[in-house]
C-alpha cells in the first residue's frame, strides 16, 4: 500500500480522488498559464507550506516538461520573505536537490 496524498484518500474514497482528479484537471486548463508556467506556481506554493510529497511530485512533472533545475530553485527562491520561511526555502531546494539527477542535462 502506497502512502502518498492520493493513494491514502482513495483507500478512503476512490470517487474523492477521481472528484479531486476532475478540479486539478479543470484548474490547470482553465486559464492563461502554461503547463510549464503553472508547475513552477505549484513549485513555489508548495515549498512556501511545506508539502513535501507534493512538492516532489510537481518538480518531476516540471522536469519532464522541460524545466531546469535552475528554474525550479527560482520558483522557491521567490516565496522567500513573501509566503515562506528561509526553512522552508531551504527544504524546497533540498527536494529539487534530490529529484534533478546528478549528470542530468535538466541541470
Amino acid at each position: 500500500m502506497g502512502n502518498r496524498p492520493l493513494e491514502v484518500l482513495g483507500r478512503a474514497s476512490g470517487e474523492a480522488v477521481s472528484g479531486f482528479q476532475q478540479l486539478r484537471k479543470a484548474v490547470m486548463n482553465d486559464g492563461p498559464l502554461d503547463e510549464l508556467t503553472a508547475e513552477y506556481v505549484l513549485v513555489g506554493a508548495l515549498a512556501s507550506t511545506a508539502d513535501w510529497d507534493s512538492l516532489r511530485t510537481h518538480v518531476r512533472r516540471a522536469l519532464k516538461l522541460g524545466a531546469s533545475a535552475e528554474q525550479l530553485q527560482h520558483a522557491v527562491f521567490v516565496t522567500m520573505g513573501a509566503s515562506a520561511t528561509l526553512n522552508n526555502v531551504v527544504s524546497g531546494l533540498r527536494v529539487i536537490e534530490e529529484e534533478v539527477a546528478p549528470g542530468d542535462s535538466q541541470q
